[in-house]
């Protein structure tokens, strides 16, 4: 364990090499870093460091910090509040993911006694897209030269694959506590969402590639449920003489598996600026890849519901008097039973991404962007590989490709 002293070294150890290593990248890009118009520096703090600007200044009075607060800021054209140089992206995405083996998992389904065979299917669809959001913001400030640091999210909720049976009907003399008809829908239900966050520290330099490294978490959910529910549109009947009853029996189930890759680890990769034609239109994108820690949560899920309605015909004679009095007294009585079977483990997991965008500057500060996307995962487990392997259950690493297109708006100041 690192002393005391030896924590704060690496404090102002480690920006230190990050900025060295960016001079350098900076100082080789110069050299060739052929179709970018270039940027104009920034007349923030001509004579000192941020903070020795703000002491020159509180001699003026006036402001939070003192100064006028409306000096010549450190951001691209910016004459505004003196701040960090902000850069946040907000892109809607849709991503698309490769359809399932849903015959297998289908294969897995056993009709419900008394019934002997399953009903057919009266729908079916497989995995196709989703829709989700991409956010990044970038902020630099200058008394951090040479990097700045990177907070971004992506999302998608969610994946669907399910299939629907049709209605069937279970006679009322096929079951054990009910009097009349019961009708029954059968539906299996595939979902998957995906949500990562990051946090990164990014070279700044003058050049079209801009390297980047952090920290990154990512949670890939997948569950595989089989519901079955049971109900009637029949109103219970009264009953006729006195000490009989009528009931009916109506249930819920659900069993189904469930499946949390949660990733955390490192990554690093770069940013560049490939072509810019115009002033207005410019062509970016990003790589990236990390290897992570995939903490695996599985479970195993039963659950049902079951409620029995009982009408019973009952004479009483009522206080005080002699004539015996018939009435119906109903009773509902519900039962909720259920279990559930965890297991987890880790294993080790790649993610690569990687990004082009086309963008539109529409004024100094707001710009229009849209483009396609890819990642990749290795070394995660999915809900179909758990739903359909026989016992004695073991874990199976697969790997998962998304892709789609993404648009939003940039936003700089």
């Amino acid at each position: 364990m690192p002393s005391g002293l030896g924590k704060i070294g690496w404090r102002f150890a480690l920006p230190a090499l990050l900025a060295a290593s960016c001079a350098a990248l900076s100082a080789a890009q110069e050299v060739a870093s052929p179709t970018l118009v270039p940027l104009e520096a920034s007349a923030a703090y001509p004579n000192g460091t941020f903070s020795e600007q703000l002491a020159a200044a509180s001699a003026a009075g006036g402001g939070p910090v003192g100064g006028s607060p409306f000096r010549t800021g450190p951001g691209l054209r910016d004459n505004w509040l003196v701040g960090p140089r902000w850069r946040v992206t907000a892109d809607g995405l849709v991503l698309f993911r490769d359809a399932v083996d849903f015959d297998a998992i289908l294969a897995e389904v056993e009709p419900i006694p008394p019934a002997t065979t399953l009903p057919p299917l009266e729908f079916r669809s497989n995995f196709d897209h989703a829709a989700g959001v991409r956010l990044l913001a970038s902020s630099q400030y200058p008394q951090f030269e040479g990097y700045e640091l990177q907070v971004g999210y992506v999302g998608a909720e969610k994946w669907l694959a399910e299939a629907l049976y049709e209605l069937e009907t279970i006679a009322a003399i096929d079951l054990p506590l009910s009097d009349i008809d019961i009708l029954q829908r059968r539906l299996l239900e595939y979902e998957s969402t995906l949500h990562a966050l990051e946090v990164n520290f990014q070279c700044v330099t003058p050049g079209y590639l801009k390297p980047f490294a952090g920290v990154r978490y990512l949670s890939l959910d997948e569950s595989i449920s089989d519901f079955n529910r049971q109900f009637t549109t029949v109103i219970l009947g009264d009953p006729l003489d006195v000490g009989d009853t009528l009931s009916s029996a109506t249930s819920q189930t659900r069993r189904g598996v469930s499946i949390e890759n949660n990733l955390i680890g490192f990554q690093g990769g770069v940013r560049l600026d490939m072509w810019r034609p115009t002033r207005r239109f410019h062509v970016n994108g990003f790589v990236s890849g990390g290897l992570y820690c995939n903490i695996v949560d599985r479970d195993h899920v039963f659950e049902e519901r079951t409620t029995v309605t009982t009408k019973e015909r009952v004479s009483t004679i009522p206080t005080g008097g002699t004539t015996p009095v018939e009435t119906i007294d109903t009773t509902v009585n519900s039962l909720t039973a259920g279990s559930k079977a965890s297991t987890d483990g880790t294993r080790v997991a790649l993610v690569t991404e990687a990004a082009v965008a086309g963008v539109w500057q529409l004024n100094e500060s707001l710009a229009l962007r849209g483009g396609y996307q890819v990642i990749y995962f290795n070394g995660v487990e999915l809900a179909d590989a758990l739903w359909v392997a026989p016992p004695p259950v073991t874990p199976q690493e697969d790997d998962l490709f998304l892709h789609g297109w993404f648009g939003g708006l940039e936003y700089r100041r």
